[in-house]
Parts: C-alpha cells; structure tokens; sequence
C-alpha cells in the first residue's frame, strides 16, 4: 500500500510529496527524497529521518515507524558525533 507523505530535505527550499511503501526501510525513503530534491540540493554523506522531533531508526518501515497519510518527515545530514548510531538503534543512512 502506498502512503502519502510530506518530505523536507535539510537545505531544499520546498516540501515534497513522497509515495512511499509501507515496507520500504527510513534508508529507502531518505533516498527517495534526496533523489527527488537533487535539482536543488546536491549532497552526499549519512542522512537520518525524523518525525515529530525523533529520530528514526534505519531498520524501521513505514509501516513499524507508525507514518500516516501525509505525515510530515525530515531528512538531516548527520554530522561527526550525530554519525554513530544511538543506544535506540537509530543509525543513518
């Protein structure tokens, strides 16, 4: 099933609509922005994906995240210290 979500990538001037798959991993949907946001943003390095101010964790679907129908996520570069993944299991993209 497909769920409508709202992406922002850190440093893009617009919000996109993502289709996502319920299966598809935080790893799979950071990708999908970043590949639908490259015209303006090009960047490369770790992504992570947050929701209401969390961090999710990489192995987590759309689905085990708990992501509703137009859900706002955004996906932020992870700098030095942020890079190692946390005790909660959420590591970066």
């Amino acid at each position: 099933m497909l769920t409508p979500l709202y992406g922002f990538l850190e440093g893009d001037t617009m919000g996109l609509l993502i289709l996502a798959h319920e299966d598809w991993s935080m790893v799979r949907l950071a990708e999908q922005l970043r590949a639908s946001a490259r015209v303006r943003v090009a960047y490369e390095g770790p992504l992570a994906v947050f929701h209401d101010g969390r961090r999710l964790p990489t192995h987590y679907s759309v689905r085990d995240a708990g992501l509703a129908a137009l859900d706002c996520v955004s996906v932020r570069r992870v700098s030095g210290a942020e890079h190692a993944p946390s005790a909660s299991g959420a590591g970066d993209v």
